[in-house]
């Protein structure tokens, strides 16, 4: 039986002495509850903006704001602003408090509270307490955070990560500050000026046998951060050790140097505490060494020191002994200017030719793109339907006659079983159902949008695909489940390959080149490389609708990063897995071109590749698609938007190699929307650009790593619930791009398996989503990218992954635990 229960309370207050003293609070929240004792599925929040009452003070609130999801004034607030997500106001005199973020569009004169961001136009005599604190102008009062920016700095900074561009008479309290100015008083383990020079070292020696780190010189002092691979005094397992060291050198000529300095080791290993291989040690160390330039940009030094080493627990003596190193050195320099890349090359590349043509460059746009050719226009859904059923029967075939598989071996008989028995939730594998089922679902939507069809109007090619191979295609027991990551999952990730594909045609070309561009773009959409084929297209030449992209319109940032990624086992300092890595972020369009509207035509993409080691090969997918939206501000230096946007995100990973028997995580969104916003800062002191953006939505499907449950190829729970994200990015004009990402999910699997009997029961048709249970996960994730030269950034960052489980029939479950990722990237 189906209950329904909706409630609205709404509290206002008057006004007095010619002035608004207004305060709000409205809030609908719709439970649907499918029986008794059975979870709450979906939550709606209406968004609540407050206006005072007499027209002449519209655009102020003095008093109480109060918002469950926004709170937004579009002048004066003097009071308190509170809100379950965000708050926006233009000027504030008082107190804001968000679960997510805050902004101020002018000076704040107050203080700023949230767990997340906090964003204002400047401080005078205010506070910013929050994760990440940001003053695009002069800040005269506090902040106190993880991290934290400002333009001009006459105040306090208190946190891990300080940063500001001018520093006259401030302070800074934290592990990393950075600061473009001599000035004010920095206190910390590693102080970054515009005098300091940064080296990257690699070395050996017999403490610990391979070594990274990185040398941060003042003008006599330096401070060096680092990590070590297996400790000498150990066997071949691997061990590991994390090291800060500070001291000063003098500088005996323009080449040699003499430095001395003393450090901190942390010691760890895979094993259980032994009487000759502790768990964990720590080392006192003393250095003196000598370098050498050998040019600008590389040199080498020798080491000679002493190390005590001891346990962590009674602080007893493990070894003392001698320590010996050498290695070479190379000087990062970065880039002030930013490199010109792909995109804008493309771009500029068209102004140039819609220049030339001068009055008549429409007509000269309407020949450039295909998109204009009246050819490309018509629409064949009944050559789509064709693909559909085709692509169905060849990977049917492939299964049945090529692999030997017994669920391929369809017939007349088990299509009406199937037809019969209805839908259950199966129990396959984490990456078969929520990564490869959504893109076997973009080669169906594929089949429709590379005949002419819209993103809407392809759908439906995607959700019949799905049930003609859940009923035909298989003789398991059809998935609900599949059904839908293949027809809504397969719809994001059709829509970006259909996009990223058109990034590589170019009719024009010809020869290797013109091969390369075809291979691409199949690689990326198959199923349009097989309809260029045999409608001649993929040779064809011609001079006019040969492009496939209007970089003009849709610009495009893509970058290609890869270095070394460390995965902890179970938070653990240095136990866990060191593996390559390869990752792509694409953003494509921009989000405040009011002529590019369409589905799609604003989207971010994040891939991320394991290229060795335990974990698996896809990573990481992460999709966001702007579905429509609309335009809230729009001027020269501010812009706001809100919209509805589709989501898509994949977090896969395995047991660690030698490690424990916990999986880091599983985590998955493959059927998500709702509403977001997003706001821009541009050209504001130091800052090239800031933006925050802000998400909240509904996951229809989904799914999480469970402790229990573990049937057939399944180890985790699928569900639906809510999701909140929080992106805010920073470009700098000299210190190259920051980025705080921050993810919560929430997800209730409603439908387990304890309160059945399953004894004689076909695990196919056990119908169950897993552990009766609701998980809350967060993942947070910074990013710092350096700018060096001709396109390249060195690029540092990491992810924290935390879940808390609790389970009907079990015990609560908390895990934790951390990636750090230390590489290169391109921007093209």
């Amino acid at each position: 039986m189906t209950e329904y229960t909706s409630f609205r309370y709404f509290i206002g207050h008057g006004a007095s002495h010619n002035q608004e003293y207004f305060a709000n609070f409205a809030l609908t929240t719709t439970l649907f509850m499918m029986r008794k004792h059975q979870l709450i599925i979906w939550i709606v929040l209406l968004c609540n903006v407050s206006h005072a009452v007499a027209q002449s003070s519209a655009d102020t609130v003095r008093g109480l704001n109060l918002g469950p999801v926004a709170a937004h004034v579009r002048g004066e607030l003097t009071g308190i602003q509170a809100s379950i997500i965000v708050n926006d106001a233009r000027e504030v005199k008082g107190v804001q408090l968000a679960g997510l973020g805050n902004l101020c569009l002018t000076p704040l004169y107050g203080v700023q509270i949230s767990p997340l961001n906090n964003l204002s136009r400047g401080v005078r005599k205010g506070v910013q307490l929050g994760g990440l604190n940001i003053t695009s102008g002069d800040m005269r009062g506090v902040q106190g955070g993880v991290y934290n920016y400002a333009d001009t700095l006459c105040g306090v900074q208190i946190g891990l990560v300080n940063v500001n561009d001018r520093n006259p008479r401030g302070f800074q309290f934290g592990f990393i500050n950075l600061s473009n100015d001599l000035s004010g008083v920095r206190l910390g383990l590693l102080n970054v000026g515009p005098a300091t020079t940064t080296d990257l070292l690699v070395f050996g020696g017999n403490s610990t046998a391979g070594n990274i780190a990185w040398r941060f010189r003042n003008r006599s002092a330096y401070s060096i951060i680092g990590t070590g691979f297996y400790y000498a005094d150990f066997d071949r397992r691997f061990s590991g050790s994390v090291f800060y060291r500070m001291g000063r050198y003098f500088q005996l000529s323009s080449r040699l140097t003499v430095s001395a300095d003393i450090g901190y080791a942390h010691i760890e290993t895979f094993e259980e505490k032994s009487s000759d291989r502790p768990q964990r040690l720590f080392s006192l160390q003393g250095r003196l060494s000598i370098d050498y330039q050998f040019g600008r940009h590389v040199g080498a030094f020798v080491t000679g020191g002493y190390g005590h080493t001891r346990w962590y627990a009674h602080h007893e003596r493990f070894r003392n002994k001698p320590v010996l190193e050498a290695g070479m050195t190379f000087r990062l320099t970065p880039a002030h200017d930013e490199q010109p890349g792909f995109s804008h090359r493309m771009r500029t590349l068209e102004e140039e030719t819609l220049a030339l043509a001068g009055d008549s460059a429409e007509s000269v746009r309407q020949q450039l793109f295909a998109c204009h050719d009246p050819r490309a226009g018509r629409r064949r859904p009944w050559r789509a339907v064709a693909e559909v059923a085709g692509i169905n029967l060849l990977v049917n075939s492939a299964d049945r006659f090529m692999l030997h598989y017994d669920y391929a071996k369809t017939s007349a008989a088990t299509v009406w079983r199937n037809m019969k028995n209805g839908f259950v939730w199966d129990n396959d594998y984490f990456s078969t159902n929520q990564f490869a089922h959504p893109y076997h679902g973009n080669l169906y939507f594929n089949a429709a949008r590379t005949s002419g069809l819209g993103f809407l109007a392809s759908f439906p090619y995607a959700l019949g695909g799905s049930l003609m191979w859940e009923l035909a295609g298989e003789t398991d027991p059809p998935a609900l489940n599949d059904i839908v990551s293949t027809s809504i999952g397969g719809a994001a990730i059709g829509e970006v390959f259909y996009r990223t594909s058109s990034l590589l045609l170019d009719d024009r070309d010809r020869g290797f080149s013109r091969f390369l561009r075809e291979l691409g773009a199949g690689i990326l959409n198959p199923v349009r490389a097989f309809n260029r084929i045999v409608t001649g297209q993929a040779w064809r030449v011609r001079s006019d609708h040969a492009l496939y992209h209007d970089f003009m319109r849709l610009p495009v940032d893509l970058s290609l990063s890869f270095g070394v990624r460390y995965l902890a086992d179970g938070g653990a300092m240095t136990r866990g897995e060191y593996s390559p890595f390869l990752n792509v972020h694409l953003e494509y369009g921009d989000a405040f071109n009011e002529t590019t509207v369409r589905p799609y035509d604003f989207f971010t993409a994040d891939l991320s590749l394991m290229l060795g080691g335990s974990q698996p090969f896809v990573s990481g997918i992460h999709l966001m698609g702007r579905l429509c939206s609309r335009q809230i501000r729009n001027g020269n230096h501010v812009k706001m938007q809100a919209g509805i946007f589709q989501h898509f995100d994949y977090y896969a990973s395995e047991k660690i190699t030698h490690g424990s028997d916990n999986i880091p995580y599983k985590i998955s969104e493959t059927a998500a929307f709702g509403p977001g916003l997003i706001y821009r800062i541009n050209g504001i002191g130091s800052l090239k650009r800031l933006e925050q953006r802000i998400f909240l939505n509904g996951i229809l499907l989904g799914g999480v790593k469970s402790d229990y449950y573990s049937v057939l190829d399944r180890d985790y729970n699928i569900g639906s619930g809510y999701g909140m994200k929080s992106s805010t990015l920073m470009q700098f004009h000299r210190f190259g791009k920051f980025s705080f990402h921050a993810a919560f999910y929430h997800l209730w699997t409603w439908k387990g398996y304890e309160e059945r009997d399953l004894a004689g029961v076909d695990p196919h048709f056990y119908n169950v989503q897993g552990d009766h249970s609701h998980a809350r996960l967060i993942v947070i994730s910074p990013n710092y990218r350096l700018r060096l030269r001709h396109g390249w950034e060195l690029s540092v960052s990491g992810a924290s992954y935390s879940r808390v489980t609790t389970y009907h029939s079990h015990d609560q479950v908390y895990l934790h635990t951390y990636e750090i990722l230390l590489g290169m990237a391109y921007r093209f």
